[in-house]
């Protein structure tokens, strides 16, 4: 079995790899719900049609968080930004790109409890690095071959 698409997305711009909706749901229902009760969820790198916040909109009773923010990364254009509150849901543009490592979307991380998403395999390191120097909450989702 070869791993060349993981080698090539070390060096390769757009290297998202998308998270399985039942991936994340079989990873989360070994965290107690408690965990997330009464937080505010930030999905840093995550467009309008992710499936961390499609799970998590799907079980706001079950987990009764606060609110849920999504930003995703546009190269070419905006990013995008998402929120949910358990009833209302609001899309809309980023003034900019949307990286997690913007001073936009920066401000979202430091106002979020917990950081739950699966970013670029090449930015593994820089979040990584920003979760632990800000002392975050969070659940990073992803190929065993970016945690090594």
């Amino acid at each position: 079995m070869t791993n060349n698409h993981l080698a090539k997305s070390k060096v390769n711009i757009n290297d998202e790899f998308y998270t399985r909706y039942i991936d994340i749901e079989n990873e989360l229902k070994h965290y107690d719900k408690e965990q997330f009760k009464d937080k505010i969820i930030y999905c840093n790198c995550d467009r309008y049609e992710s499936n961390f916040l499609k799970y998590f909109k799907d079980n706001y009773d079950k987990y009764k968080y606060k609110l849920l923010i999504g930003t995703g990364f546009n190269p070419i254009n905006v990013g995008s930004y998402y929120q949910f509150d358990g009833s209302k849901e609001i899309k809309r543009p980023l003034r900019y790109f949307g990286s997690f490592d913007s001073p936009e979307c920066m401000k979202i991380f430091h106002r979020a409890d917990i950081i739950v998403t699966n970013p670029p395999f090449s930015q593994y390191a820089n979040l990584t690095y920003l979760l632990r120097k800000h002392n975050k909450d969070y659940l990073l989702i992803g190929n065993i071959v970016a945690v090594t």
